[in-house]
């Protein structure tokens, strides 16, 4: 099943950092939709976390253009984007996130080399013989 949660956490996470007031809205509403459709378009028998699980794929599905899509969700994947200072970032975040939710481990960040200062004072003998 697709691990729904960890979706909606990572991405909690990347918009908690990006901190912008029009994107931390655009995002509580996309949630907000997602469990309204769960509640509308649950079928006889299926679960809810089953359903919401469908739900996140679906919405993911949609941000990354892979198939037809709801006007629903078109218009909470453009909600996400026009909000966004960054929208490659944006990209990148649910990306992982869409990863983490199919359960592949996260490839980590390069960091970035380090600049160390070396000193050699080996060259530097002062006479103290004078």
């Amino acid at each position: 099943m697709y691990k729904y949660t960890q979706l909606v956490r990572h991405i909690d996470k990347g918009i908690i950092r990006i901190d912008d007031p029009l994107l931390n809205r655009a995002w509580e509403i996309v949630k907000e939709c997602i469990q309204a459709h769960v509640i509308v378009d649950r079928e006889e028998g299926q679960t809810v976390r089953l359903a919401r699980a469908e739900a996140w794929k679906e919405w993911v599905d949609a941000y990354q253009g892979e198939e037809e899509t709801t006007c629903t969700f078109a218009g909470m994947v453009a909600e996400m984007i026009i909000a966004c200072p960054d929208e490659e970032e944006l990209d990148n975040l649910v990306a992982e996130a869409h990863a983490l939710a199919q359960g592949k481990p996260l490839k980590p960040k390069p960091t970035p080399p380090k600049l160390i200062l070396v000193i050699d004072n080996s060259h530097n003998h002062h006479r103290t013989d004078r």
